[in-house]
């Protein structure tokens, strides 16, 4: 079966077997944001669209949303709603894309990162960790600042890293809102004591990280048995194997970056885009946190393989989340 794409560059329209209902999302997209957004390429497919600066950064991006929405399918049952992944672009007169978007009827408005910008992230968070580490062990300005310098030298990012996490990191993040879009319709905000939706922390992570490719799930197996077999490093180097495997523990707790909001990253970004945080503490409890944050995940991930694997039903994950939408509980 193929599937077609939508494509425009510079507000024309290129023919590419463009089926009527990508082409819609993308003028809806446009009008959503106003001639500012006119010359921004878009391609689509008939659940979601991708707008860059440019055609081949849009098809790149709708190519990662477009695998989510095969395993959104393969998990839960059900087509994906409706989305926008927007390249976080400067739009003259649109502070924040998401609310013009959602109006507009794109349950997932992701903004997201040029990789200029994901760059100039990285080093600005590696440079500040390191120039606090040295502050912290009693050096003087000058020689953090060379700390800095050699810090940012060792952690050159390339375009495969920065296209392997975007792999990763984009099906996951749209997982997010379409898990939420499609179990609980209607939803507006986070949830009053919830890092996600209305549902459990834990089935929000879970949803989110279904999405990801077999590399990233591999790769969060390999956190929790590094973890497991005492191997661990940096902030996971002594975590405790009572608290991993702690499945109780695991379903009942919030998630450990909502009980501490200052570890979590900000989506406080003009654009609303998504920004990272820089974790610069001594304050062990601070630390702590960041692990249990950290192990949150590759947890989420041991459980999720352990119910498909005892289970065999690539579905039980929509079975359990219409049981709980339905207003029943996990336990019972």
């Amino acid at each position: 079966m193929f599937r077609f794409h939508a494509a425009f560059a510079c507000g024309a329209a290129i023919a590419l077997a463009t089926p009527a209902s990508a082409e819609d999302l993308c003028a809806k997209a446009r009008t959503a944001l106003g001639p500012a957004a006119a010359g921004l390429a878009c391609v689509g497919t008939s659940a979601g669209v991708a707008l860059a600066a440019d055609m081949d950064r849009a098809a790149q991006l709708s190519r990662l949303g477009e695998a989510g929405e095969g395993r959104f399918r393969a998990h839960f049952g059900r087509d994906a709603p409706l989305y926008i992944i927007l390249e976080a672009v400067e739009l003259d007169g649109v502070p924040d894309p998401r609310a013009e978007l959602q109006g507009a009827g794109f349950a997932r408005a992701l903004i997201w990162f040029t990789h200029a910008d994901y760059v100039r992230q990285v080093t600005t968070a590696t440079r500040t960790s390191a120039e606090a580490a040295a502050r912290r062990q009693g050096l003087d300005e000058q020689t953090a600042s060379a700390a800095g310098d050699r810090a940012v030298a060792a952690r050159r990012l390339g375009r495969l890293e920065l296209d392997a996490r975007e792999a990763q990191v984009v099906p996951h993040e749209l997982g997010h809102g379409w898990f939420i879009s499609a179990f609980w319709p209607g939803h507006q905000g986070v949830a009053q004591g919830h890092y996600g939706g209305p549902g459990p922390d834990w089935l929000d992570e879970i949803s989110a990280m279904l999405m990801e490719s077999g590399d990233g799930a591999e790769e969060r197996r390999k956190v929790f048995r590094d973890a497991y077999q005492g191997r661990g490093s940096g902030a996971l180097a002594t975590y405790p194997v009572a608290h991993l495997i702690d499945l109780p523990r695991f379903l009942s707790r919030e998630h450990p970056a909502q009980s501490r909001p200052d570890i979590r990253p900000t989506e406080s970004s003009p654009a609303g885009g998504v920004t990272m945080r820089v974790i610069t503490s001594s304050d062990q409890a601070a630390l702590a946190s960041v692990a249990e944050a950290a192990m949150y995940y590759p947890q989420g991930r041991m459980f999720a393989d352990f119910l498909l694997d005892r289970t065999g039903d690539p579905l039980v994950f929509k079975t359990i989340a219409e049981g709980l939408a339905e207003g029943q509980n996990f336990e019972g």
